[in-house]
């Protein structure tokens, strides 16, 4: 799934499911239960296109998050002396493939940083929240294995 603006399906999935925990955890720790039944009950068009918006925009910032932790490696000599190389005598091919690259391999690995910022955000506001720590296990531990 490809369309004009070069947004494919991996870029949307890196990005809506880590933003979706957060969006919901923002919610749930925010609101009583019984007021977001009686709202989504009430507006479950307005919930849904909202909602989905909302969800992406959260990933987008849990992207820009991940995204400051790699300026950490660039001051690192290693990423100095390997950045020196230069692409320019790539051929069509070459950039062909490596986007096939980015798209297959590195969407899981965007995918799963975001994922682990967004489980540790999340459970940092289900515990700033009303959910006691015996509902938190399972967030903080997928956290751990997404961020291994």
């Amino acid at each position: 799934m490809k369309d004009l603006l070069g947004l494919t399906f991996g870029k949307l999935i890196a990005h809506f499911i880590p933003g979706l925990f957060v969006f919901l955890s923002i919610i749930i720790s925010s609101y009583d239960w019984n007021q977001i039944e009686l709202f989504i009950k009430d507006h479950s068009t307005i919930v849904v296109l909202l909602g989905s918006l909302l969800s992406l925009a959260c990933g987008l910032i849990l992207e820009s998050i991940r995204y400051l932790f790699t300026w950490i490696q660039k001051v690192s000599k290693t990423y100095r002396n390997w950045s020196t190389y230069s692409t320019s005598k790539a051929n069509e091919d070459d950039r062909r493939y490596h986007d096939w690259i980015a798209e297959h391999h590195f969407r899981f690995h965007q995918f799963y940083g975001n994922l682990s910022l967004g489980l540790f955000f999340s459970s940092i506001l289900l515990h700033l929240g009303r959910t006691s720590f015996e509902n938190l296990w399972v967030p903080y531990s997928l956290s751990v294995i997404c961020a291994l």
